[in-house]
């Protein structure tokens, strides 16, 4: 696996799974972190916003995500999550 670091404030690595995708990786993420959710098939006009509810210990690939909370964000937590591909999620919303 290559390991590409880039730099920004938050010190984000970023990990190649060897097809040519790079995603987040999983220890640089906390709950609470805006993520939008665009996988490839969703092209570049389509992403769904969302908010890391947990982070499961038992898989490095993925995190849990609350998409859907009828725009009440800062009750993330009441809603239920998604377990989300690290590889289709990207940081901040658009």
């Amino acid at each position: 696996m290559i390991l590409l670091a880039l730099s920004s404030s938050r010190g984000l690595e970023f990990n190649s799974n060897n097809i040519g995708v790079y995603m987040i990786s999983i220890t640089k993420l906390k709950v609470g972190d805006k993520v939008h959710y665009q996988p490839e098939h969703y092209g570049h006009d389509k992403w769904e916003n969302g908010i890391i509810k947990t982070i499961p210990t038992h898989r490095n690939d993925g995190v849990r995500v609350v998409y859907n909370c009828d725009n009440n964000w800062d009750n993330y937590k009441d809603y239920t999550s998604a377990m989300t591909n690290l590889q289709d999620l990207n940081l901040g919303w658009r």
